[in-house]
């Protein structure tokens, strides 16, 4: 009795699970279906979370102001490009801090450190020279510029910069405010008046050779006023958007925590010999 029980229970269960495998493989099949039709298609059934900070292809004048902040973040993350007076140029992380250790070493003054330092002819910029390399970088072809060359120019109204005025109230992202003898580009302004923003300066504290310094909430260097506030005409139609955000907080905070860790310069070898730029 208990073995024909027992093999009448197995017969059911059997066929009952039987249209239950089958239930489950059609819904894997299905499944698999979808995920095939969506990678042909070029699309993805996760969550796109990265689009927030992804610019719009409808709006170049977005893509190249984003240009410009990423290619300002990589210049601004790099602690071995000096200060040098009449510099335009960078290079490998050897050559750089061959040039800083020279600047350390002499403390020859930042006017005079391209004649002082041969390594300084290829790894170094000022503040006209930075703002010319983040320009071209964004497809921007630029000339080097001065403070006074864009003052006079844009008067004559023969570069692609139009003036907005002095208000810093007006200024947007990546807009240059010239000062008297020093050039910035301009990242953002709170409400009491403080500003985000990144220059080729003689003076960082802790780094006797200067460098490319990003000011998270300080005031203008030496207290200095605008004399005008520019906007290259390719940036009209950029707005703040949440990919400049993005890109303007994360330069921030890297700046932030990078107060923390004190620069380390590479190790030159020996056998390394330093070309003199033509």
């Amino acid at each position: 009795m208990l073995f024909a029980r027992s093999i009448f229970e197995y017969r059911w269960m059997r066929s009952a699970a039987l249209p239950f495998a089958l239930f489950v493989s059609l819904l894997c099949t299905v499944f698999c279906l979808s995920q095939t039709s969506l990678a042909a298609s070029g699309k993805s059934s996760k969550p796109d979370v990265t689009r927030v900070v992804q610019v719009s292809e409808a709006n170049p004048s977005e893509r190249r102001l984003v240009a410009l902040l990423d290619a300002v973040t990589a210049l601004s993350r790099r602690d071995d490009i000096a200060y040098v007076w009449g510099g335009r140029t960078t290079s490998s992380p050897v050559v750089c801090a061959a040039c800083q250790r020279c600047i350390e070493k002499t403390k020859v003054n930042p006017y005079r450190r391209l004649a002082q330092c041969p390594a300084c002819e290829q790894c170094g910029v000022d503040c006209s020279g930075f703002v010319s390399r983040v320009l071209r970088a964004a497809g921007l072809g630029s000339t080097r510029i001065t403070s006074q060359s864009l003052i006079r120019h844009t008067k004559k109204r023969d570069l692609s910069f139009k003036s907005i005025g002095r208000s810093l109230e007006l200024a947007r992202p990546g807009d240059l405010i010239v000062l008297p003898d020093h050039v910035v580009i301009f990242l953002d302004r709170h409400e009491n008046r403080k500003l985000d923003y990144v220059h080729a300066s003689r003076f960082i504290l802790g780094r006797p050779a200067g460098g490319i310094e990003v000011v998270a909430s300080g005031d203008l260097p030496r207290g200095q006023k605008p004399v005008t506030i520019l906007r290259h005409k390719a940036f009209e139609g950029a707005g703040n958007s949440a990919a400049v955000r993005h890109r303007i907080k994360a330069m921030l905070g890297h700046t932030m925590r990078k107060k923390k860790i004190k620069p380390v310069l590479p190790v030159i070898p020996n056998n390394v010999r330093l070309a003199r730029a033509h």
